[in-house]
């Protein structure tokens, strides 16, 4: 067991704050025995040092509760998502793609297995190409994307898991989260200039319980992975037992060619602390359904989409100007939610320089930005890289190196940044 998973159990079952509460009660006992216990002193009468326990333990037991919720707050993400990619990878089978010459080589056998993102860091030579546990689906970029939506289907959370929830949501409690609908992927699939997605409905919770603790280990030492998502093949969306709520990152960029990136909270349920793309989010009920129908439409994805620019980065962008076949560029599962279905985003602000974003959200968030549930909020930092920098960046499995500084970001951003250069390429040479 790696250390970090046995500082998550120490903490989770309050090993710590014992180990915290009896070391300072010896160490207080130890100092009034050699000090404050003379023969013929008050304390003969008043056992001073039980009454300075007392109170130096009440004040101990705030400060581990401190620690203990710090600890766990870091250690969460790693305790219910694995952070072991390569071992993740080796699971499932997956098609062997060789970039050479530009052409994409691929065995016989393999054609209807699927296909890993993959990039090449910028310096070149005999450097292995960056393999990242996420499964690249389709280019999106001016392709229509049609949406079959089956409003009164709603999934079922799978009897094992069902009988382990109130175990599972333990495995996000220092997140701030609240249940809603959420938009489920039942499939998708590229048919010819067209991109279906067939559509139903499940829970927020759900998807805590099953794509969002994918490796939480249960009292009987089995996880949903290997109950449910087990290898060696991945399962197609259509087989899936998991919740599969859409999702989708996006990245804006500045009138003045700034790309964006966030700094997100200690409140969420994945990426805490690290780096994103400048929205990543759950497509939320709230906008998707807001024309007061049942439906979800192609005219959902587009208000559920400007609704989290608005609440992620305070931009307020029309529903009208935004177009998914110029603006959606791509589609990929994150396998280490279990093959979530996630969509991808490139938006350039022709009337929004870097400046004018930073003052507007310092302004839309002055009020908000210590609250504890602040929830439409992923962060309050930005960084920002200039377009022809980005090509620059040093890409890792958790990280990216910017001007020789390592920035700390989650692997399903990462994937998004390597399709974003891909569609950057694409755009700038038509």
């Amino acid at each position: 067991m790696k250390a970090k998973n046995i500082l998550h159990f120490l903490v989770k079952y309050q090993i710590v704050q014992i180990i915290i509460n009896l070391a300072f009660l010896v160490g207080v006992l130890a100092i009034c025995r050699k000090f404050f216990s003379s023969p013929g002193s008050y304390l003969d009468l008043v056992d001073i040092s039980i009454f300075l326990s007392f109170i130096l333990v009440t004040m101990v037991h705030i400060a581990s509760n401190s620690i203990e919720k710090g600890i766990l707050n870091r250690m969460e993400d790693s305790s219910k998502l694995t952070t072991d990619y390569r071992k993740l990878i080796k699971a499932y089978k997956f098609k062997t793609v060789q970039t050479g010459a530009g052409v994409n080589e691929e065995r016989p056998e393999e054609k209807n297995l699927p296909e890993l993102i993959t990039y090449r860091n910028p310096a070149g030579g005999e450097q292995k190409p960056l393999v990242l546990p996420a499964i690249y689906v389709a280019d999106l970029y001016r392709r229509h994307i049609e949406i079959q939506d089956s409003a009164d289907k709603h999934y079922q959370l799978p009897d094992v898991v069902q009988e382990r929830f109130d175990e599972l949501m333990e495995a996000h409690q220092s997140s701030v989260v609240y249940n809603q609908t959420n938009i489920r992927v039942d499939q998708w699939r590229v048919n010819d200039d067209r991109f279906l997605i067939e559509t139903s409905r499940t829970t927020y919770f759900d998807s805590l319980v099953t794509n969002r603790a994918m490796d939480y280990k249960w009292s009987n030492g089995l996880s949903v992975r290997s109950v449910l998502d087990y290898g060696p093949f991945v399962h197609e969306l259509e087989e899936s037992n998991l919740s599969n709520h859409l999702g989708f990152n996006g990245f804006t960029e500045s009138s003045d060619n700034m790309i964006m990136f966030m700094k997100r909270g200690k409140h969420l349920s994945v990426g805490k602390n690290i780096y994103g793309t400048s929205v990543g989010a759950s497509l939320k009920a709230r906008y998707a359904l807001a024309d007061g129908k049942d439906t979800f439409s192609r005219e959902g994805l587009k208000r559920a989409i400007c609704g989290e620019i608005l609440d992620e980065c305070k931009i307020n962008y029309s529903v009208e100007r935004f177009s998914l076949e110029e603006n959606v560029f791509a589609a990929y599962r994150d396998l280490i939610e279990g093959g979530k279905p996630q969509l991808l985003f490139y938006l350039h602000l022709d009337d929004w320089t870097r400046e004018q974003i930073d003052s507007n959200f310092a302004r839309a968030t002055k009020k908000i930005k210590n609250k504890k549930n602040a929830t439409t909020e992923d962060g309050f930092h930005f960084l920002w890289i200039p377009r022809e920098e980005l090509y620059k960046v040093t890409l890792g499995e958790n990280y990216m190196i910017y001007q020789n500084r390592k920035y700390p970001i989650g692997s399903s951003s990462i994937a998004s940044i390597v399709l974003l250069l891909k569609h950057l390429n694409v755009i700038e040479h038509q």
